[in-house]
């Protein structure tokens, strides 16, 4: 990391994962071009699970190579007078691998306590109609990096003026 001021522990990077509500998912795709899409995923034991269909570009894909990358941003705040951002960042390296029975359905018990924990009836029983057509991946963590600009202080205020072109 270029910016070692900026590093943030590996402790406060699982933390960000514990509460970002969606992060982004980075693999390969069949011409070795990058693929990144938004996901709604929940952290918990050492892992990041993310569910969707059986098919698709992302299952082609990770059918194809088991790594991906994972990554989440949050606190940020854009501080325009000091051309800037606060954020924090967390990027996990890892492979994945595609669950079935208990362990998909505790995962799914997870995404839904973590989505929607006011549903938990309603979501147990739509696990058991649906479970059996969603697809849970479990990306584990073979490394986690976090980034962190905090420390933005504004510019002092000064006088605008149109620039001159």
């Amino acid at each position: 990391m270029r910016r070692t001021d900026r590093e943030m522990s590996e402790k406060e990077a699982i933390e960000l994962l514990k509460k970002a509500d969606y992060g982004f998912m980075g693999m390969v795709d069949e011409d070795g071009a990058p693929y990144v899409i938004p996901l709604n995923f929940v952290y918990a034991d050492g892992a990041i699970y993310i569910h969707g269909a059986y098919e698709g570009q992302k299952m082609d894909n990770l059918t194809r190579d088991e790594r991906a990358c994972f990554s989440v941003v949050g606190g940020v705040e854009v501080i325009s007078e000091r051309f800037t951002t606060k954020y924090q960042s967390a990027l996990v390296r890892g492979r994945v691998k595609m669950l079935e029975d208990e362990p998909k359905r505790q995962a799914l018990l997870l995404l839904c306590q973590k989505y929607t924990p006011v549903h938990m009836p309603q979501a147990v029983a739509e696990i058991e109609k649906s479970g059996s057509r969603t697809c849970v991946i479990r990306i584990s963590v073979d490394s986690i990096t976090g980034k962190a600009n905090r420390n933005a202080p504004p510019f002092p205020t000064l006088p605008v003026s149109s620039p001159t072109i």
